[in-house]
């Protein structure tokens, strides 16, 4: 099955059946959900989307050992998603199609950031989850940093997979907050000039620094501290 969408040939190597309510959900939304991604882009290649049958099978594929517990896997043009039956708890389609469009998310941010003879660009988790987050799900009520701002969010910001399964939906909502935070500091040039930084090999501290004018680090730390001094206000 491909689905041909303006911004992206999708390649669907799966058995879904056709009357499966998770493959209508795909073909019906998918297309109209996309268009979340365009701020970010335009995908340069066609995109796979396969299905496995179990979790343990889904680690093995990650390029790195991870101890979270995966539903989904991005990694260059291909996306890997646990067969939604075999989740412990069956999600509803349009929760998978969220699932989809935030691995989607992922891709375009390879495509857009690395050239096809490297390995995908490393992003910490704050930019990396935070933009696919805000893609999928669409920006965060800034509300919510006020339950965020006794968490530590330069760690959860920087998490790594034991990070992410320590603190769990922590990270993702820090993440989302800061990116959109960032989107809405800087937004569409900053964005391309890091992708060409990034594109050129540069390591990401040094091309964020190039694009935005500040480290990415400070940028946590002062968030948080806006944050915080919201907090106290409130």
């Amino acid at each position: 099955m491909i689905l041909s969408i303006s911004s992206i040939a999708l390649e669907l190597h799966a058995d879904l059946a056709a009357d499966s309510p998770y493959s209508r959900a795909l073909e019906r939304d998918l297309p109209r959900r996309l268009a979340r991604l365009s701020p970010w882009g335009r995908f340069c290649r066609p995109v796979k989307l396969l299905l496995v049958d179990n979790s343990i099978e889904l680690k093995l594929l990650a390029p790195r050992a991870s101890l979270l517990d995966l539903r989904g896997l991005a990694w260059n043009d291909a996306v890997w998603l646990l067969r939604p039956e075999r989740w412990p708890a069956p999600p509803d389609p349009g929760e998978w199609v969220t699932l989809v469009l935030h691995e989607l998310a992922h891709i375009l941010w390879f495509q857009r950031s690395t050239s096809p003879e490297r390995a995908p660009a490393y992003a910490p988790t704050w930019f990396r989850e935070g933009l696919a987050v805000v893609a999928a799900e669409g920006l965060p009520p800034a509300t919510g940093r006020r339950y965020l701002a006794d968490d530590a969010v330069e760690s959860a910001a920087y998490s790594d997979d034991a990070g992410i399964a320590d603190l769990g939906g922590v990270v993702y909502a820090v993440a989302a907050q800061l990116f959109a935070a960032w989107w809405q500091q800087h937004g569409t040039r900053p964005y391309a000039s890091l992708c060409r930084e990034l594109r050129a090999g540069r390591g990401f501290s040094a091309a964020f620094l190039l694009a935005c004018e500040v480290d990415d680090r400070a940028f946590v730390a002062a968030e948080a501290a806006r944050w915080r001094a919201e907090a106290r206000t409130q």
